[in-house]
């Protein structure tokens, strides 16, 4: 019902992005029992793609969790714990959907004479959405409190959307995942504890349009699945050439190191001289006093 809503009120669309739960999966699969062919066939309907991102990876879908969010942040704060009827709420949030999808898209020019910034409303309408009250003219004395009500709820999260919404714009992620190649050991995170984390193995390396290493096909006792990078925790010694290669350092440095503890040599053999003893941090080990 809501997908009919949602093209009754916007136009039929040609492709959905959503994660994986299970209302979009279950709507997925009963649109593919439809025969597609012989429906477009017949008629101008064609069939809707649905792009679902890969499983356990909210973040994939931040483009529109963020904005979830700050309506969720908006209406929260600002309602509080107020009590609306179904009708107010609809008026509430039909209008919220009207101020975010009029958010800047381009550089917001403080010269009248540039042109306007984009928004996401000039795609969906088209032309420019002129506001218009709903009332020409109002008398104080006879206007609903409810009303007024509501006005303010508008124009607060209109107030705080352009504060709080152009702070979010410039969060970045800054820490850096280790890049991971075909054939790595990795340990596979679940629902379970970290002692219960199966082994896999890559098989295959997915990058994205920036050459960054996103997801990996990793293979475990149970077949294969497609994992995120933030969800897959490489060993200690990931594969063959990392241990030849530690072993190969293990081996160069034994052989530039010198021991530092010599063996107790009579005076005879030394000359006399004292045999300074150091640790392995390059310490002095200097012996008591009543042993000199």
């Amino acid at each position: 019902m809501s997908l009919r809503r949602f093209i009754a009120r916007r136009g039929r669309i040609d492709v959905i992005f959503t994660d994986n739960g299970t209302n979009f999966r279950g709507t997925a699969n009963l649109l593919k029992d439809i025969n597609w062919q012989e429906v477009e066939s017949v008629t101008a309907v064609h069939a809707i793609k649905w792009r679902f991102i890969p499983p356990r990876t909210p973040w994939w879908g931040g483009w529109w969790e963020r904005l979830i969010r700050v309506l969720k942040e908006m209406l929260r704060r600002i309602l509080g714990r107020q009590r609306l009827t179904w009708v107010e709420l609809d008026t509430v949030l039909c209008d919220c959907e009207a101020v975010i999808n009029s958010r800047p898209l381009t550089y917001v020019s403080t010269c009248t004479d540039d042109l306007r910034p984009l928004t996401p409303i000039l795609f969906l309408h088209g032309l420019p959405s002129n506001d218009t009250s709903d009332l020409d003219y109002v008398d104080n004395m006879n206007l609903n409190v409810r009303y007024k009500y509501l006005q303010k709820l508008r124009e607060d999260f209109r107030v705080r959307f352009r504060k709080e919404y152009l702070a979010l714009l410039t969060a970045r992620w800054k820490e850096k995942t280790i890049e991971m190649k075909k054939g790595d050991i990795v340990l596979v995170e679940t629902d379970a504890k970290r002692l219960f984390w199966p082994l896999g193995l890559i098989m295959e390396v997915v990058t994205g349009a920036d050459g960054v290493i996103r997801l990996a096909r990793v293979k475990t006792q149970k077949g294969e699945t497609l994992r995120p990078c933030q969800r897959l925790y490489p060993l200690e010694i990931s594969n063959d050439s990392d241990l030849l290669q530690r072993a190969e350092v293990t081996i160069e440095d034994e052989k530039l190191s010198v021991s530092s503890d010599s063996p107790d040599l009579p005076s005879s053999v030394t000359g006399g001289a004292k045999v300074t003893k150091t640790t392995r941090c390059g310490r002095n080990v200097k012996l008591p006093a009543r042993y000199l």
